[in-house]
């Protein structure tokens, strides 16, 4: 597979990510940047401190699981994607940063959570039957067009964005249409998160045989990128994987 090179625009962008310091988004202390290694997300404080992931997780919706194996739900009820690459647990603090970005307008949080994703999916201890080369496109899981005009904004999109960057990867936002608008999942079970999103999503003819990193903010029963990741299929992609900043755990 040849050597994808970002485009001046993205290496000029990467380029800034680097060298300009920011601030840890939890508690505020300034990151300068080091030469020769990638900006960080989180101050070390905070970053030792957040919740952490089992190791041992399913490989293909990253629940917990013994030795790495596909989980009991995943062998019962096979989701559409093939892998899932989450960075934390959908717990304090992450929720609040999460929320922050999705309701809050901070903008600015979207390239700091978009580097810890891309350490995650380039991780080879992680899924080393996906590596870094392994992605043809990067596509963020839709928002319906009444939606976006309400919040302004799609927060997987921003988050896909840099991630295309950091990954030479080109990003593809109009690969994946949200036909049907559904509403809020929050409180809902499985079922009914599955029921409400199942004809939702519609993809372009263009994703056809290519291997796809769908983004999103958070999977929760993994309902929206199982529906994702259908019309993906449907279209004749060859593989979807789903990247998320968080991941809702199950009792």
């Amino acid at each position: 597979m040849p050597i994808r090179l970002p485009s001046p625009r993205a290496a000029l962008e990467l380029l800034l990510d680097a060298v300009l310091p920011h601030d840890c988004p939890l508690c505020g202390a300034g990151l300068a940047a080091v030469p020769g290694k990638q900006p960080t997300a989180l101050c070390p404080g905070c970053q030792a401190d957040l919740p952490r992931l089992a190791e041992a997780r399913c490989p293909v919706c990253a629940m917990p699981a013994a030795d790495n194996q596909v989980c009991g739900d995943c062998l019962r009820h096979s989701p559409g994607f093939d892998t899932t690459f989450a960075v934390w647990p959908y717990a304090y603090p992450v929720n609040g940063l999460i929320q922050a970005l999705k309701y809050g307008g901070r903008l600015d949080l979207a390239t700091p959570l978009a580097h810890a994703l891309h350490d995650q999916v380039c991780h080879p201890a992680v899924q080393p039957r996906w590596p870094r080369s392994g992605w043809d496109v990067v596509v963020p899981v839709p928002l319906h067009g009444e939606r976006l005009r309400q919040r302004g904004y799609n927060q997987a999109q921003e988050l896909a964005r840099p991630l295309a960057r950091l990954l030479c990867c080109p990003l593809w936002d109009d690969a994946l249409h949200r036909v049907r608008a559904t509403p809020a999942q929050a409180g809902e079970s499985r079922e009914e998160r599955l029921k409400g999103v199942r004809t939702a999503f519609v993809a372009a003819e263009k994703v056809a045989e290519l291997r796809v990193l769908l983004v999103d903010d958070v999977m929760t029963t993994g309902a929206t990128a199982d529906a994702c990741a259908h019309a993906l299929k449907v279209a004749g992609v060859a593989a979807v994987g789903v990247a998320v900043v968080a991941r809702t755990l199950r009792d």
